[in-house]
């Protein structure tokens, strides 16, 4: 069983790399949202293999907070390794802990593939089992999480910016996203200009 990877990336297609490490190449699935890398670069992925009657995958993610939700995610009856990567695309594992341990199926429609009986399938399956990622990402769980920003998230959707783009600024942000809807609004993209 592969479990981490560390090598050169030798070929790039969409949502799918081939890393070279010690001269065997790799085919890795990735998360849209982490395929930016470009031929010759560095690659480090933490692995899932995911392996059927007829098939043998390998899943890659950047954060071992990534791999395990997609572990928890293949545990739900109903949601398959694609989905569970659209899940991540889309998704950042605070977002989504947050979403179902807040019941906000509004939040987990936003994912392709998602819809009110999936997203209620999740809440209902994983609602006591996502507290690792949360107080991984420093958050605490129950009530006192912090509550998904639709305004927010719709203001900037309508500006050009993708989900996965705004969910890396609030989640870097943190505590310094406060004050009303256009403060933050300015925050975020003053924090993405930057990047």
């Amino acid at each position: 069983m592969i479990g981490y990877l560390n090598g050169k990336v030798v070929e790039v297609k969409t949502e799918e790399l081939i890393v070279s490490v010690n001269g065997v190449g790799y085919q890795v699935n990735l998360p849209a949202a982490f395929s930016y890398y470009q031929n010759g670069d560095d690659c480090e992925l933490y692995i899932y293999t995911y392996v059927r009657e007829d098939a043998l995958e390998l899943f890659g993610f950047k954060e071992k907070e990534s791999k395990q939700l997609f572990i928890k995610l293949l545990s739900v009856s109903g949601i398959g390794p694609k989905v569970a990567l659209s899940i991540i695309s889309t998704l950042s594992p605070e977002k989504f802990a947050q979403a179902v341990i807040n019941e906000d199926i509004n939040v987990l429609k936003q994912v392709s593939g998602i819809g009110p009986k999936s997203g209620q399938r999740l809440i209902l399956e994983l609602q006591d089992k996502l507290d690792d990622i949360l107080l991984a990402s420093g958050s605490k769980t129950g009530s006192t999480t912090l509550v998904h920003d639709d305004e927010l998230y719709s203001a900037l959707n309508n500006l050009g910016y993708q989900d996965s783009e705004i969910n890396n600024a609030v989640h870097d942000l943190g505590s310094e996203l406060s004050g009303e809807l256009e403060d933050k609004i300015m925050q975020v993209l003053n924090y993405l200009g930057k990047e």
